[in-house]
């Protein structure tokens, strides 16, 4: 999972290691790996990668099952990517013959659609595209929105918030922003980024 330290990140990492499924997560410096496993780590087997060492891939495909190259039965089943660019390319690699790929931004760089298509092809990989509006449209989207407020009451899930601000405030990111303005975000930039709102009173 990339990135690991987003709000979809530390999300995804939750709800695959509470349904017993292994986690590697990919996160730009130790301390913040670091403090995903010992926030979450109780929840089942995770593990992070900090992509700043130059050899975190061979890291990555040290941590995932199996032995050897994926083509001989190591690797991952799948990698959820909201990275983009070179993180994705590379972390793609690790992934097994007929095994999946979910990209749902770009955050760090544009993706090379067509040298990722080739490479799935190679593999029989499947790529999906995926986004905020397709996720809500889903057809089981509110059955899998209520099985996270239940794990949320059950204090099994928990969401973590990095930043809390007024919503006057957070909704100027979300509108194209002069330069140097202070609601500069991602977004402005046209980059596609994780955010969870949810206030219940």
């Amino acid at each position: 999972v990339a990135p690991a330290c987003g709000a979809v990140g530390m999300s995804l990492i939750q709800m695959a290691a509470i349904r017993g499924i292994r986690v590697i997560g990919l996160a730009r410096g130790s301390e913040r790996g670091a403090w995903v496993t010992a926030e979450y780590g109780v929840l089942g087997t995770i593990s992070m990668v900090d992509i700043r060492e130059e050899d975190w891939p061979s890291l990555l495909v040290g941590l995932c099952d199996g032995d050897g190259t994926p083509e001989t039965g190591g690797g991952a089943d799948g990698v959820i990517d909201g990275c983009g660019g070179e993180i994705l390319a590379k972390a793609s690699q690790v992934v097994r013959p007929r095994g999946i790929i979910v990209s749902f931004g770009t955050i760090v760089a544009p993706i090379d659609e067509a040298a990722l298509d080739t490479f799935a092809r190679s593999r029989f990989i499947d790529v999906i595209r995926e986004s905020a509006r397709h996720a809500l449209e889903a057809s089981d989207a509110e059955r899998h929105f209520e099985a996270a407020l239940e794990l949320m009451a059950q204090a099994r899930y928990r969401p973590h918030c990095w930043e809390v601000v007024n919503w006057r405030d957070a909704k100027q990111v979300m509108l194209p922003q002069k330069l140097g303005s202070r609601f500069m975000s991602q977004l402005s930039s046209g980059n596609r980024v994780g955010r969870i709102l949810l206030k219940i009173s």
